[in-house]
């Protein structure tokens, strides 16, 4: 009872699942684990008794979790190892034969709804899911670490958040404390690290793209319930025998968890803290920055915004994600004097940011520098030759300067380069006795 009310409250308290209750996406998991967990104790029901009822709960159960999370599919699994290890001498009779046919009915009928309903062609195969478990193994140790050292945890953990060194420390002394425990316990120790690991792979066999962006603490929800069968079985004898110790250690790992939490869950007050958090334990990653510039720009906070997707095109100049976002956020910050001196100050800092020269050629054609402005959308052209507006505006400039013969020449080259060119300006075209251009194909900026 001691260690039950422990788990209980570590399990409540813990950093891991700060996450669970404070994000929409970590509902899935504690869905999981309301229907999982009634699933498995009436399958344990029936293992004991033999009878219907229990049986049908236990199939019933199982199809919510099913709906929950397809990593509900493992449980048959789970339940299997437990009829093995823990009640080899239960005797269901002749009922086991009707469990099995549930399993395989209710598991194959879920199996083609769900692909019928994705009806994804390029589905992973069983093949390819085993050598997803192996290219991920680092993700593992980071679960291992998160759920008995919570420290340091990010919201959106990647490979890289592993820290294999601890999580190796960690599985050195569990082994040592595995050997060290007493034989009649050393199959519910079995049973509870299996149980941790079957339901914690199809978290990890993702395909590689997935798993280079992250991973999440959440999904370690259901598959912590096997610790607490795991730890007792390898509590050290000295602890057994003194409780008052056993008592402040306890108290002393439940207030730990429960400061760490406080902190953690911080991270999901709004989408902003979210996303700073993440960006601060993955710098490096641009997916996560983008999403740090989205919630900035959501919030009002343009400049900021601007910055972050700045940095998100820098890590990642083939992603035109970002390079929209930096755009649309280019157009938000509005024309101004503060704004036309930060761009001359960014285009002198970075020299190759073509949508910032774009953005100054605006600038400076709104304060009169007409010249200044068709210098700064020739570099623009020059760094990104398809920037449709740019040459629109260098041909509209030189047609206003009462120069047909260098917007007749940009008109030509613009269209020999296959830039998708405005209507109205091959309408202008058109009407000033010029071949109007046929509109080539290609990517309009």
């Amino acid at each position: 009872p001691g260690w039950s009310l422990f788990f209980a409250l570590a399990f409540a308290v813990h950093p891991a699942f700060a996450g669970v209750s404070s994000w929409i996406p970590g509902r899935n998991d504690s869905l999981l684990a309301l229907f999982a967990l009634p699933a498995f104790a009436s399958f344990v029901r029936f293992v004991e008794s033999g009878r219907t009822g229990p049986l049908a709960a236990h199939l019933a159960w199982w199809a919510a979790a099913l709906l929950a999370k397809e990593t509900a599919l493992v449980l048959p699994a789970v339940c299997a190892l437990h009829a093995v290890l823990l009640a080899p001498a239960a005797r269901p009779g002749r009922r086991a034969g009707l469990l099995l046919v549930g399993w395989l009915a209710l598991g194959g009928a879920y199996l083609a709804i769900r692909r019928a309903a994705l009806a994804n062609p390029d589905a992973p195969g069983v093949l390819d899911l085993l050598r997803s478990l192996s290219d991920n193994a680092a993700a593992f140790l980071y679960y291992v670490r998160a759920a008995l050292l919570p420290v340091g945890l990010s919201v959106y953990p990647r490979l890289d958040d592993a820290r294999p060194v601890a999580a190796a420390a960690i599985l050195a002394v569990l082994g040592v404390l595995v050997a060290r425990s007493r034989p009649r316990h050393r199959r519910a120790v079995a049973f509870g690290a299996l149980w941790f690991a079957l339901f914690l792979a199809p978290s990890i066999a993702v395909p590689s793209e997935w798993a280079a962006k992250g991973f999440f603490n959440g999904r370690l929800y259901l598959p912590s319930v096997g610790l607490g069968v795991l730890l007792p079985g390898i509590a050290p004898e000295g602890l057994r025998r003194r409780p008052r110790s056993r008592l402040a250690l306890a108290a002393a790992a439940l207030a730990s968890l429960a400061i760490g939490t406080a902190v953690h869950a911080r991270s999901y007050r709004d989408r902003v803290s979210f996303w700073r958090s993440a960006a601060a334990s993955a710098p490096q990653a641009a997916f996560v920055r983008l999403h740090l510039g989205d919630a900035y720009a959501a919030a009002g906070m343009e400049a900021e915004a601007g910055a972050e997707y700045r940095e998100a095109w820098r890590l990642d100049p083939e992603d035109p994600a970002a390079e929209r976002a930096l755009d649309r956020c280019y157009a938000k910050l509005g024309v101004s004097e503060g704004r036309l001196a930060a761009l001359e100050r960014e285009v002198a800092s970075d020299p190759a940011n073509w949508i910032a020269w774009y953005w100054l050629g605006v600038c400076r054609g709104f304060f009169g520098d007409m010249a200044g402005a068709a210098a700064a959308w020739r570099r623009t052209i020059e760094l990104e030759p398809n920037h449709s507006r740019a040459w629109a505006n260098l041909i509209a400039h030189h047609r206003g300067q009462g120069e047909e013969a260098e917007a007749r020449r940009l008109l030509e080259e613009a269209t020999r380069r296959g830039v998708r060119l405005p209507e109205d300006v091959r309408r202008a075209a058109a009407e000033e006795g010029n071949r109007a251009p046929v509109e080539p194909p290609g990517a309009d900026r």
